[in-house]
This record gives C-alpha cells, sequence and structure tokens, in this order.
C-alpha cells in the first residue's frame, strides 16, 4: 500500500494546478480523483507530478480523469513531470504525446 500523497491546490495564470508528492498506486489515487473532482471548472486544468515518485496504472487511469474533466469543461489539460520514473511511463504509454506535459511549473506560462 501507498502513503497517502500530498496534494495541493493552487493557480498558475490561467491554470488551476493540483500539485501532488509521493506515490500514486491502487491506495492513493482516489485522493487524486477526489481532487479532480474538487476542481470547479475555472481556467485550465494542470497535474503538477514533479514531486511524484512512484505512479501505475490506477494513477494513469486517475490522470485520464482528468483529461476527461477538462474536456467536460472545455479547458485545456497539461502535466508538469520532470525526467525521471513518470516522465518514463507517460512515454511508454503513449500518454505524453496525447496530453501537453511541461518539464516544470515556471514552463507553464501565464
Amino acid at each position: 500500500m501507498g502513503i497517502e500523497p500530498t496534494i495541493e491546490h493552487r493557480r498558475h495564470g490561467r491554470w488551476y494546478v493540483i500539485g501532488l508528492g509521493g506515490e500514486i498506486d491502487l491506495a492513493t489515487a482516489p485522493a487524486l480523483e477526489t481532487a479532480i473532482a474538487e476542481w470547479d471548472g475555472s481556467g485550465d486544468l494542470c497535474i503538477d507530478l514533479s514531486a511524484v515518485s512512484f505512479i501505475d496504472s490506477t494513477g494513469l487511469r486517475a490522470l485520464i480523469s482528468g483529461s476527461h474533466a477538462a474536456e467536460d469543461h472545455d479547458s485545456s489539460f497539461c502535466l508538469v513531470a520532470p525526467e525521471g520514473p513518470v516522465t518514463k511511463l507517460l512515454e511508454i504509454t503513449g500518454l505524453d504525446d496525447a496530453w501537453n506535459v511541461f518539464a516544470s511549473p515556471a514552463d507553464l506560462g501565464d
């Protein structure tokens, strides 16, 4: 079982950013899904994974939920994922081509 991830909500220009830290797996992915559900659709949605050390298929499913939520609100969706295990998983699954993936929050612009 994973350790409950740290989750923070913040604004960065036009983006509503959900920042995560820790592991996103079967035990902790529901916390990410809850954080996404709490987004009211204002602004565009970005999930910041720069402090995530591990993500499995249930975490990917939660990210797909975020992408669908953004679509439902006619909003853009992106991820922040610096090089590492999370980026490698996104590359293996092809999701790095499906979504905008930035190396750092500074790359989001305004």
